[in-house]
């Protein structure tokens, strides 16, 4: 994941956003995984929520989207649900 307070992530998303806007998607994206299970650590699934948000950004970059903050919460709350999701079924299966 590359929009909370790790450096290294705020970094590969500063070209395209000046800090206070990063700070702000930040808040967003913690809101968004909340909102599906608090306890899912963003950092344990970085692939699959820097997918997500990479191709965001394109669609924003693009033109194609018009509500970037709704996008992102959006984009990362199904992501976490999916995770959570996969979760259950782990436990339920003991896979």
């Amino acid at each position: 994941m590359f929009l909370y307070n790790s450096e290294s992530n705020l970094e590969l998303a500063s070209p395209f956003f000046k800090s206070s806007k990063l700070y702000q998607l930040s808040g967003i994206i913690f809101s968004s995984k909340a909102s599906i299970d608090r306890n899912i650590v963003l950092e344990h699934h970085e692939s699959k929520n820097r997918k997500a948000l990479l191709s965001v950004i394109s669609a924003y970059k693009k033109g194609k989207v018009e509500c970037l903050e709704l996008l992102v919460y959006t984009a990362i709350k199904r992501v976490t649900c999916s995770i959570k999701v996969k979760l259950i079924m782990e436990e339920a299966w003991e896979i």
